[in-house]
């Protein structure tokens, strides 16, 4: 049986530091979303978020509003809490209190799991309702879509041109 650890975060999450790492992260180090397999409306009440992480990247989660569980399958992790560093491996189950930030940085490919309380079953309603999103994300994520649209518009532009 995974040992259950208790993680605290807030002195990380107040942290005027967390922005300027996720300011380096999303703009400064092309950073990326990470992807992530959403499993709900299959158990009523229970959302699952899996994703897997890679090694040697270091990844900042969103603010979570409510305390839920984090499994980790596979893998080995470090991150703050609090004041200390922490390494977890896998297999392992924590708990996540609200309003906490984590940044992790991966030393062996990771295959873990979100595992938290919800009525909802759109995914996008779930994340409003779980997770908080920071103004740098948003920002981040705004400008990612208006490139991705600038640049599939170049691409139809090209592809309507006659050819010689």
């Amino acid at each position: 049986m995974a040992d259950l650890i208790v993680a605290h975060q807030d002195a990380l999450s107040a942290s005027p530091v967390i922005d300027r790492v996720e300011q380096a992260m999303l703009f400064e180090m092309d950073g990326e979303d990470l992807p992530v397999t959403h499993h709900v409306g299959e158990v009523k009440g229970i959302y699952l978020r899996e994703g897997r992480m890679k090694r040697g990247h270091y990844i900042l989660g969103h603010k979570h509003k409510t305390k839920h569980y984090m499994v980790i399958f596979s893998g080995k992790m470090r991150f703050l809490d609090g004041d200390k560093v922490v390494t977890i491996t896998g297999p392992a189950v924590f708990t996540c209190e609200p309003n906490a930030r984590k940044l992790l940085y991966i030393l062996e490919e990771v295959h873990g799991m979100n595992i938290m309380a919800t009525d909802l079953t759109d995914v996008a309603a779930i994340e409003d309702e779980l997770v908080e999103k920071s103004d740098l994300y948003t920002e981040w994520k705004a400008r990612m879509t208006e490139l991705s649209a600038a640049s599939a518009a170049q691409l139809t532009d090209h592809q309507n041109e006659p050819s010689v």
